[in-house]
């Protein structure tokens, strides 16, 4: 099964058929510029249901890996294959 590593936690991400999980990076100006990552629940018109902090990337990978790895895993930087036998990308 693929999960999000530390390797690829820029380019993928897990998706329902209404919402899609991602990790992004962000800093809190108030804890000394520190950086921190968030888990970020989205629908698909990239409007934001929920989101959580971490202070590490480990975490989030590891939390975004245990909550959400039964929705499809996508890699936003491969071609989306299409409907078909005919279409396949190849």
């Amino acid at each position: 099964m693929e999960e999000i590593t530390i390797n690829n936690w820029m380019s993928c991400y897990y998706k329902s058929s209404k919402l899609f999980a991602s990790i992004s990076i962000g800093m809190d100006y108030g804890r000394d510029a520190a950086m921190d990552h968030f888990i970020t629940i989205s629908d698909h018109d990239n409007k934001e249901v929920l989101q959580r902090k971490f202070s590490s990337l480990e975490e989030a990978l590891v939390n975004i890996n245990n909550d959400y790895s039964t929705w499809q895993f996508t890699d936003s930087t491969l071609p989306e294959k299409s409907n078909g036998c005919n279409d396949c990308i190849k």
